[in-house]
């Protein structure tokens, strides 16, 4: 189980790295006549080999696709100005926050599993 935990906060860390890339390229670009904004699928999207089960009809069934790994989906933000651009830095620096919060979360689950693995290990 440890082994697919870590796995999966692996995998986790490379889509938030590769999602840097994407919104801090949208940022460098904010200028730039013509320039479509992009993000990257959602993560939850990916097929992580976990699949929630439904136990109750009245449960939500699962809708979403796997779709190939840091697949880009282009005009994530909103209306283009008059030259063009789709960049809203409001917008993309709140994603390129909510990254940097992922990252916390992620690498303060991995340390506590590691810490728990760890104890395990000492007896």
């Amino acid at each position: 189980m440890s082994g697919g935990i870590f796995g999966l906060a692996s995998r986790h860390e490379d889509w938030l790295a590769q999602r840097r890339v994407v919104l801090t390229n949208n940022i460098a670009n904010a200028n730039t006549p013509g320039f479509k904004a992009r993000d990257i699928a959602a993560f939850d999207d990916r097929d992580t080999g976990l699949r929630l089960s439904a136990t109750d009809p009245r449960h939500m069934r699962d809708m979403a696709g796997a779709g190939a790994i840091f697949e880009v989906d282009g005009g994530a933000s909103g209306e283009a100005l008059h030259s063009g651009n789709t960049v809203d830095l409001d917008q993309e620096l709140m994603r390129a926050n909510e990254v940097t919060r992922s990252h916390a979360v992620t690498t303060a689950i991995t340390k506590s599993f590691h810490r728990l693995f760890m104890m395990t290990t000492k007896v």
